[in-house]
């Protein structure tokens, strides 16, 4: 098939972008053509994953072709605006005329399916879309955006979503829906190469006193009780993988324990994860009161499936089926309690390697989840 993905990805940061990226690898590499279509190189620098150029050649040597937006050379107009809708469907269009696609695939509603339902509109390529929790919970609600994204949703020709919610699309009228759940990539393993904590990332603690954060920083994320620990912590130095608008105000008031208990690393881009889950002693998880209802986060079963042992907010803890067992449930409101739990994670061994394979048998081999979806969007050509 040859397939245009328009769609949030790397350099934002962000478990939907790094969906995105591995699923368009793995189709690439089975022989579909696949063309991504983002505005990535825009993203605001409090959400970019800072590439250098090793990082960059990985986005742009890959067998994806990859194109994005860019600030650069749009006139202006008054009231100012980017308008990321109108160039992400116009290099669409550019596209299509060479590669005739045979299939559009949106990953998130705005602005990616907006310009997708626009593309397939004007050209006749069937699309589909993959949403986030967000786009239902958040942006579907909100007056000024709810009919153009119903109309997103109900005029897919299959829509990719949880379990969860399937029911709740179909009865706003989507005419297909594909439940599908998260499987992580197979490079997720406890078989691979660590990160040189050093050399990588400029680490200067102990690799084996270290724990890692990974995500945005926000407050829904758990960030500020993470923070609050952080200056009980004891024996254990805490790597903060990530960005976010309230980067700058969590330093500052680190600043007096940063160079003990806490080091940032910035957003790390999604291919270099799984060597950072391995380096580490443990993954600290503790999303708390997130606000987005069907949100799963893909990290405590990316970790287990590395061998790295997960503290997680006791809020979530039990949303990962059989994984739950592997995960140490922890309360991250009682700040004491959580300093003495990442202590006492990165004091104990790795998982078992048996252990893993549990958990892989549990989530599921990504190979197979690929081949699911890959029949998914044939069928909807057929």
């Amino acid at each position: 098939m040859r397939i245009l993905f328009c769609s949030k990805y790397p350099p934002i940061q962000g478990g939907e972008s790094a969906k995105a990226y591995w699923l368009a690898e793995a189709l690439a590499q089975k022989g579909h053509e696949v063309t991504v279509i983002t505005n990535a190189f825009e993203v605001e620098p409090a959400y970019e994953i800072k590439l250098e150029q090793a990082g960059l050649d990985v986005l742009l040597k890959s067998r994806v072709k990859l194109r994005s937006t860019l600030q650069i050379g749009v006139p202006r107009f008054i009231p100012r605006t980017n308008p990321y809708c109108e160039k992400l469907l116009s290099i669409c269009l550019e596209e299509h005329e060479t590669r005739r696609f045979d299939l559009i695939f949106a990953w998130y509603l705005l602005p990616y399916g907006v310009a997708a339902l626009t593309a397939s509109c004007l050209t006749g390529v069937p699309y589909c879309v993959r949403h986030a929790g967000s786009d239902v919970t958040r942006l579907l609600a909100h007056p000024y955006l709810n009919r153009i994204l119903l109309q997103v949703l109900t005029s897919a020709s299959g829509v990719f979503t949880s379990g969860r919610i399937q029911g709740y699309l179909r009865e706003l009228g989507c005419r297909r829906t594909f439940a599908t759940p998260t499987v992580p990539a197979a490079e997720f393993s406890p078989i691979g190469e660590s990160a040189n904590l050093y050399d990588e990332f400029g680490v200067t603690a102990d690799p084996g006193k270290c724990a890692l954060f990974l995500g945005k920083l926000s407050r829904g994320k758990g960030a500020q009780q993470l923070f609050a620990a952080a200056e009980l912590v004891q024996h254990s130095c805490i790597l903060v993988a990530g960005a976010g608008e309230e980067l700058t105000d969590y330093k500052a008031a680190l600043s007096g324990h940063l160079s003990k208990s806490v080091m940032f690393i910035g957003a790390v881009p999604p291919w270099r994860v799984p060597s950072l889950m391995r380096a580490v002693r443990a993954v600290i998880v503790p999303e708390y009161n997130f606000g987005v209802a069907p949100h799963r986060s893909a990290i405590p079963l990316e970790a287990v499936l590395c061998g790295t042992p997960v503290l997680i907010s006791d809020q979530i803890a039990g949303h990962y089926g059989d994984v739950s067992k592997l995960l140490r449930p922890v309360n991250v409101t009682d700040r004491r309690e959580l300093a003495r739990a990442i202590d006492d994670a990165v004091a104990s061994p790795k998982l078992a390697v048996e252990s893993c394979r549990d958990a892989r048998r549990s989530v599921g081999v990504f190979e197979d989840h690929v081949a699911a979806i890959e029949q998914q969007l044939k069928s909807v050509l057929q």
